[in-house]
């Protein structure tokens, strides 16, 4: 039953690599997936469901618990738009709720965004999705499950070129996200958020950018808006392989890889980069990888806006394949 309905997600594309709304990917392409995966199953997510009778939740029936951890950067220009968005599309449904009606999210801000320590991280949000009591009593259906929803995200800003942002047309323009950039541009190996970074994008891909300057089409510098792909999308393949050791045979986890595009505008976009699912150890993985010198992109007119396509490799967003990892 599970199997068949991962198999469901990934009946579709998504449109990987392309900068648009955050309402748009956040409902139509992550909440759409985990729809999919609990279709079927009583979403078990307000804390008064997990009550003691007559408060509780019938667990004899199919009922799926739901937990959800995300990472971003802390940069104050990557609080707009984007992260509110976050929490009322996603959040609102895939978060447990405090019996108050807040959602409890497991929320890390890494500096420069992706993942700081992807075992914490998996750890910790497993460990708090539930009890030894509530797990025996969910589980007493043996259909029932929990879903573990991961969402990993960096950011990058734009102005003219991507990698800075003005955050008030009062002001001049900053980098952003500061951390990367400075981190590309003037390496320091007694600083802990450049070992961090670095270390996260791996020796190759730092070396590849910090020594070359990749542009869109168009001429735009893109450098930076690669360097957070590969934090966003490393992460979560850091944060999959940890799971293997933290969710049992009724654990079920969906993860994602995107970057916020912060704009002066506040009407910040995203772009996503990829999606895995994760069940008794099988993986599905679909979206860009994490090689560096594999990217490219273009800006495109969309709605008005000149906005941010991506490509990995020679393959279009339609050609991404599923891979079995």
């Amino acid at each position: 039953m599970l199997n068949q309905q991962a198999s469901n997600v990934f009946r579709t594309v998504p449109c990987f690599g392309i900068e648009r709304n955050s309402h748009r990917i956040y409902l139509e392409e992550i909440v759409k997936d985990r729809r999919t995966l609990a279709w079927g199953f009583r979403v078990i997510r307000d804390e008064l469901d997990l009550a003691d009778p007559p408060v509780g939740a019938d667990f004899s029936k199919r009922s799926v618990l739901v937990t959800l951890a995300h990472t971003t950067c802390g940069d104050r220009a990557n609080k707009g738009q984007p992260l509110n968005d976050y929490h009322l599309d996603v959040a609102s449904r895939f978060a447990t709720i405090r019996e108050t009606g807040e959602p409890l999210v497991e929320e890390f801000f890494p500096i420069g965004g992706g993942v700081e320590d992807a075992g914490l991280f998996a750890h910790v949000t497993v460990g708090h999705a539930s009890d030894s009591n509530l797990k025996q009593k969910l589980y007493s259906n043996p259909e029932s499950f929990i879903l573990y929803c991961f969402d990993i995200q960096s950011h990058v800003g734009v102005n003219g070129d991507y990698g800075r942002v003005q955050e008030s047309r009062f002001r001049s323009a900053r980098n952003a996200c500061g951390a990367i950039v400075d981190c590309l541009s003037n390496y320091n190996p007694s600083n802990p958020v450049h070992r961090r970074i670095s270390g996260d994008l791996g020796d190759e891909n730092f070396h590849y950018l910090s020594s070359n300057r990749i542009t869109a089409e168009g001429g735009q510098d893109i450098t930076y808006a690669v360097a957070a792909s590969v934090l966003s999308v490393r992460g979560m393949l850091k944060v999959m392989d940890s799971l293997e050791h933290e969710l049992d045979d009724r654990g079920f986890a969906h993860l994602t890889a995107s970057i916020g595009v912060n704009r002066t505008s506040r009407d910040d976009n995203v772009i996503y980069l990829a999606r895995s699912i994760m069940s008794r150890g099988n993986v599905m993985f679909q979206g860009f990888g994490e090689d560096a010198s594999l990217y490219a992109g273009k800006v495109i007119e969309h709605h008005g806006e000149m906005r941010l396509s991506l490509s990995y490799g020679h393959s279009g967003s339609p050609g991404f394949s599923v891979q079995q990892l």
